[in-house]
């Protein structure tokens, strides 16, 4: 800050300026903020963004066994060093809660263990030999509800019936996979309906609108129905206006559906922010299986392990994420369809899951197919190029005059910048480019620049095609 005009007291005044020289590069934006559902256990108030440091913060402010906390287990397990957000949603007060059956016939002719497997988690349960098919409803029953504090069902039992409610209610619950294997208990069998007929979730708009204003970057739904997408595409593209800027890149998941059904839920969205992980399992492979909530939070958390916005994240490990069973393994004719229709496919390598590629589900315009901005480090490149150029221009030009000099000077900022990010590897051909840096006074607003900057985004390598050449040499080495 200058001395004021007209001062007279003689003396030698220091001012600073610490902007004109501004070199540095704003930081990429890799904070999430994931939407979930709360238990009336949970001390949190719902649509407001809570930073969480751990899931115990997440099972004290949704309450245990909820769908948020099995998202935040999730996403922290494979990101612990993440800067994460979580807006709490309440139960709709016309919400109907999933509900499925575990039927029991027979009698046990032996004393041994089996597992239930409810999403993540696994259940043991001890059979004595000797127990009719009530005992075993009931030992189930018991097992399940000794372990409320992890697992997302709830448990009764009648006769010889075990019935399992979802926590929270709506349509999550329709997406929590049963599992039952009792191999070695003989004499028994059970009858598993899996979880159904949950409906009426909470206005996901509510939980959007408590962003506004804030500073993040990503969001992870618990949804994944048409409504839920829709919301969710009209709402980023309406807060990533120029005038608005907050550019959200958003993930969901997709598991309990066939190829086809998830290639479809892409296509109804078709929209560049907007990326949906697919995991194809079969809700009775008796194993472990992450919900589509679940998918959801930690394809966003592995996503943004990274922080190199044009870097692909092909093979990036998804930790903790079970794998799926061998028979529910996609085809490479079946990956490349879904990758093509715009879901990202999260596969297996070895006895890790991993994401095959973070693909958006914009797959067309004006629907023509048009893979441009399909991959959703495109986007993210875009957005940081954006963010990195209006940071640096605010900074240093924020009281100037339009002059030639100042339109000179505004050009040589935004190839200083450039530069910079060429150097990072996320844009480049900056110098072959900056012809088409133009800046033109606007004609019917006082005060305004018009600029054009050309942002040639460095492409993430997907496919290595080669041809190996075989030679023949009849005389051999001599």
């Amino acid at each position: 800050m200058a001395i004021p005009d007209g001062t007279l007291v003689p003396g030698v005044y220091s001012s600073f300026d610490t902007t004109s020289q501004v070199t540095t590069l704003a930081p990429v934006n890799l904070s999430v903020c994931i939407i979930a559902q709360k238990l009336a256990t949970g001390t949190a108030v719902e649509n407001k963004p809570i930073q969480v440091f751990s899931t115990g913060d997440v099972t004290g402010q949704a309450g245990a066994g909820s769908q948020a906390e099995a998202m935040a287990r999730a996403a922290l397990t494979t990101n612990r060093n993440m800067e994460l957000f979580f807006v709490y949603q309440d139960d709709s007060g016309t919400g109907v809660a999933a509900v499925g059956t575990l039927t029991v016939t027979g009698t046990a002719s032996v004393t041994a263990s089996g597992v239930v497997y409810i999403g993540d988690q696994r259940v043991e349960i001890l059979v004595n030999n000797g127990d009719d098919q009530d005992a075993v409803a009931l030992a189930i029953d018991t097992a399940i509800t000794a372990a409320q504090d992890r697992v997302i069902l709830s448990s009764t039992s009648a006769t010889n019936v075990t019935t399992l409610t979802a926590r929270n209610k709506g349509t999550s619950g329709n997406e929590i996979p049963v599992a039952v294997y009792f191999p070695a208990v003989t004499g028994i069998s059970i009858v598993t309906v899996q979880p159904a007929s949950g409906a009426n979730d909470p206005v996901l708009q509510d939980a959007l609108d408590s962003l506004d204003g804030t500073s993040i970057g990503f969001i992870a739904i618990q949804h994944n129905d048409a409504t839920a997408l829709t919301t969710l595409e009209n709402h980023i593209r309406a807060q990533s206006e120029p005038t608005v800027g907050q550019r959200f890149k958003a993930f969901a998941g997709l598991s309990l559906v066939d190829v086809g059904t998830a290639a479809s839920r892409a296509t109804n969205v078709d929209y560049e922010r907007i990326s949906i992980g697919y995991s194809r399992n079969t809700a009775t492979a008796a194993r472990t299986k992450y919900t589509p909530a679940q998918i959801a939070a930690v394809y966003g958390a592995t996503y943004t392990k990274t922080s190199d916005p044009a870097l692909p994240r092909n093979g990036d490990v998804l930790i903790g994420m079970p794998v799926p069973d061998f028979d529910d393994l996609l085809s490479f004719s079946e990956a490349n369809t879904l990758l093509k229709n715009g879901i990202a496919v999260l596969s297996t390598q070895g006895n890790n899951s991993v994401i095959m590629r973070s693909v958006s589900t914009k797959t067309t315009t004006n629907s023509v197919t048009d893979f441009t901005l399909l991959d959703l480090q495109i986007t993210d490149s875009l957005d940081y190029f954006a963010t990195v150029v209006e940071s640096t221009l605010s900074i240093q030009f924020r009281k100037a005059k339009i002059t030639d000099r100042v339109k000179k000077a505004i050009k040589s900022t935004i190839l200083a910048v450039s530069y910079l990010v060429e150097i990072d590897e996320i844009v480049r051909d900056v110098a072959e480019n900056q012809t088409g840096i133009i800046i033109n006074e606007d004609t019917t607003n006082n005060g305004q620049l018009n600029i054009t900057i050309p942002a040639e985004i460095v492409q993430g390598l997907h496919v290595i095609s080669q041809e190996i050449v075989l030679i023949v040499n009849p005389g051999g080495n001599n």
